[in-house]
């Protein structure tokens, strides 16, 4: 009988969320953080709706969040100069600095997922998981 592929997934991304919070702890952050840290470096000015969407998180969750970051010096919010009842969110210096020391993790994780498998395994891997994702959105 095959493994539950619902179950392979959570206990993968439940391995990757405890490595990745392995990692960023002694930054000051978490995993269920760094990535809005993440997201906002790589698009400065995004929104709490843009981020909402991008995460499939809802939206007080990442209210929340935000202003955990933004409590903790990683965040700044700028009223928008375009829709006045919206916040433009952007890295701090503090979370400038961090954002470096966040892709390098982000990219050391990968390559210890991606070095249990073939190129081959890992272009497929990932051609899977995205595929998945567009037909589940």
């Amino acid at each position: 009988m095959k493994e539950d592929l619902i179950g392979l997934v959570a206990v993968f991304n439940g391995l990757i969320r405890r490595r990745i919070d392995l990692l960023v702890r002694p930054l000051g952050l978490s995993e269920a953080n760094y990535y809005y840290l993440m997201i906002i470096g790589s698009r400065p000015g995004t929104n709490q709706a843009a981020i909402t969407k991008k995460l499939l998180r809802d939206q007080s969750s990442v209210t929340r969040q935000i202003e955990r970051l933004v409590k903790q010096g990683w965040v700044k919010k700028r009223r928008s100069t375009k829709d006045g009842r919206q916040s433009e969110l952007f890295l701090t210096e503090k979370g400038q600095e961090v954002l470096l020391k966040l892709r390098e993790i982000t990219q050391q994780v990968n390559n210890e997922v991606s070095s249990k498998l073939s190129t081959n395994e890992d272009t497929i891997l990932r051609d899977i998981l995205q595929k998945a994702r567009l037909d589940l959105d």
